[in-house]
C-alpha cells in the first residue's frame, strides 16, 4: 500500500461574502489573525489587480483560461492546520463554477504527499479522479485541483514548491480579532473532517487502498441505524458517516446528502478551549443554528454562510 496522502494542511470553503465570514471568526469568536489577500487578475479591474499575487497559466477542465481572481482569507489554528475562505470574482474559475452551481460550501481540501507532484496526480487519475485545473501561483508554485466529486464530494488540492521557494517578503495584510469584545479565542483548533456518505465501503476503499490512509475503525449500526468509520492516522481525525436511510428526509445527514447531490463534507470539528457555552452563543448571534448539543459537543447548521455544518467540541481537560 503506497501512502499517497500523508497530511492535510488546509480545509477550504468557497463563500459568497468573505467579509461576513471573516467577521464571524474575528469579531464574534476572537479567532485570528486572518490573512486578507488577493490572487490573480480580473480584466478591467485595476483596483483588484493592484497588489494581487499572480496566478498564471491557468487551465480549467483542459481549457486555457490564463488567470482568474479571488479574495482569500485564511487563519492557521494552534495545531498548524489552516482554514481558508475563498470569495471568487466574477471571471471564470473553479471556485466561480462551484459557487454558481452549488452555493457556498467546502470546495476543496489541500493534501500533502511525499511522492513527486506528477506521480501524486497520476495516482489520483489512476484511481478514477480527473484533473480539474492547474495553474502557476506567484510564478513559482504549481497548483492542481483534482475532482473527487463522486467519492468525497469535494476536490483535493496538490501543490509543488521548488526547494528555493520563499514566501513574499513583507508583512501580509491581516485582520486581527477584536480583543476588546472577545479577550481570548473561543475556538483554537481544527481537529477533524467528517464526510457524509451514502455508503462507507467504497469511500474507505479509495482512501485506504488507493491513497494509503488507514487503518479505519468501523462501528454501527447505532441505535438509529447509522454507520461510522474513523481514521486517526493523519494530522487530524477523518470520519465517514452514513445515515440509516439516505432517502429519509427527516434525518439531518440524509437531508444534507440530498441537498448536496451526493457525498460531501458534512462537518468540520473545531475545538473550544473554554467550553461550549460562549462559542455557541456567538455562533447563534452570527446566524448559525444549534441543532444538536451534548455536554461534549454541538452540531451547528451554518449552511447559509458556509454551505455545511460545524461540530464544536469542548476541549478535554488535562
Amino acid at each position: 500500500m503506497c501512502q499517497v496522502i500523508d497530511q492535510i494542511p488546509q480545509m477550504s470553503y468557497t463563500v459568497g461574502d468573505l467579509d461576513r465570514a471573516i467577521a464571524l471568526f474575528t469579531e464574534e469568536l476572537g479567532v485570528g489573525p486572518f490573512l486578507n489577500v488577493k490572487f490573480g487578475h480580473v480584466d478591467g479591474d485595476d483596483g483588484f489587480n493592484e497588489g494581487a499575487m499572480p496566478i498564471e497559466d491557468y487551465y480549467l477542465e483542459g481549457e486555457y483560461v490564463g488567470s482568474y481572481g479571488i479574495r482569500m482569507g485564511a487563519v492557521t489554528w494552534d495545531n498548524g492546520i489552516q482554514l481558508e475562505l475563498i470569495q471568487p470574482m466574477e471571471n471564470q474559475s473553479l471556485f466561480r463554477q462551484y459557487l454558481d452551481s452549488h452555493g457556498p460550501g467546502p470546495q476543496h481540501i489541500a493534501v500533502h504527499s511525499s511522492l513527486p507532484f506528477t506521480e501524486t496526480l497520476g495516482r489520483m487519475a489512476a484511481a478514477g479522479n480527473p484533473l480539474a485545473s492547474v495553474c502557476k501561483v506567484d510564478r513559482a508554485e504549481d497548483c492542481a485541483f483534482v475532482h473527487h466529486k463522486g467519492s468525497l464530494g469535494t476536490d483535493l488540492e496538490v501543490q509543488y514548491r521548488p526547494p528555493d521557494y520563499h514566501l513574499p517578503e513583507g508583512e501580509p495584510p491581516l485582520i486581527f480579532p477584536n480583543r476588546e469584545k472577545v479577550p481570548k479565542p473561543l475556538l483554537s483548533k481544527l481537529t477533524g473532517i467528517a464526510f457524509g456518505v451514502r455508503e462507507i465501503a467504497p469511500v474507505r476503499a479509495l482512501l485506504e487502498e488507493r491513497y494509503g490512509i488507514g487503518p479505519w475503525v468501523l462501528s454501527g449500526p447505532d441505535v438509529h441505524g447509522g454507520r461510522h468509520a474513523v481514521c486517526e492516522s493523519l494530522n487530524l481525525r477523518l470520519e465517514l458517516v452514513a445515515p440509516p436511510d439516505p432517502e429519509d428526509g427527516g434525518d439531518v445527514l440524509a437531508a444534507y446528502l440530498k441537498k448536496n447531490g451526493g457525498n460531501g463534507i458534512f462537518y468540520i470539528t473545531l475545538e473550544a478551549p473554554q467550553g461550549l457555552e460562549a462559542p455557541l452563543k456567538a455562533i447563534e448571534r452570527a446566524g448559525g443554528k444549534v441543532i444538536f448539543q451534548s455536554e461534549e459537543a454541538a452540531l451547528v447548521d451554518f449552511t447559509e454562510l458556509f454551505g455545511g455544518y460545524f461540530r464544536i467540541e469542548a476541549a478535554q481537560q488535562p
